[in-house]
């Protein structure tokens, strides 16, 4: 039946709402919590002070809605972290046709992307036809380098000098073998 009811669960006192149906319940508990079983629906504004734990299930923000979703933002501090190092989980950010962008503030930082203790494969860029990628650093450079010195940097296209007209080409030098040196000029 339907009714309001209080009573003592073994586990303090507790106020409930009961629609009569399985798991239609609402229970207020003696430390304040509310607990809600089966599904709710909120039409309203919801604000939480302090934090949310959700669980269970998937969980899905602003699914087929034109609405911004910030975590994080404003005057906020905290780390924010997407994703876990258990398994094959895969983290993905799309954005349609939109721009990427990631560490694009004005404060000086150090951004890593795969620099774990692990063998990683990290790509940059697209294989399209008409893709560009860009590699850029200030004044004082970029610098390719491989692990303990070991490993080689392959380039797979002509490597060009910024004013040069046609491709630069390496001359073999030193005592190993497949020892390049390339000297970029424009």
């Amino acid at each position: 039946a339907v009714g309001v009811y209080y009573y003592n669960s073994g586990s303090g006192n507790k106020l409930a709402i009961d629609n009569g149906a399985s798991g239609g319940e609402i229970t207020l508990n003696a430390n304040g919590m509310i607990r809600l079983y089966d599904n709710t629906e909120i039409s309203g504004l919801v604000t939480g002070l302090l934090g949310a734990t959700i669980s269970g299930a998937a969980v899905s923000l602003n699914n087929s809605s034109n609405f911004a979703t910030n975590i994080n933002t404003g005057t906020s501090t905290g780390a924010v972290g997407i994703g876990n190092n258990t398994g094959n989980t895969a983290v993905t950010i799309d954005s349609g046709t939109s721009a990427i962008s990631i560490g694009t503030g004005g404060q000086a930082r150090t951004v890593n992307v795969a620099t774990g203790a692990a063998d990683q494969t990290a790509k940059f860029g697209s294989t399209t036809t008409s893709s560009t990628t860009t590699i850029q650093g200030g004044t004082n450079g970029i610098t390719l380098t491989t692990g303990a010195g070991t490993g080689d940097i392959k380039v797979a296209a002509n490597i060009i000098g910024q004013g040069a007209a046609s491709g630069v080409t390496g001359a073999t030098t030193g005592t190993g073998t497949d020892t390049t040196t390339l000297n970029l000029t424009s």
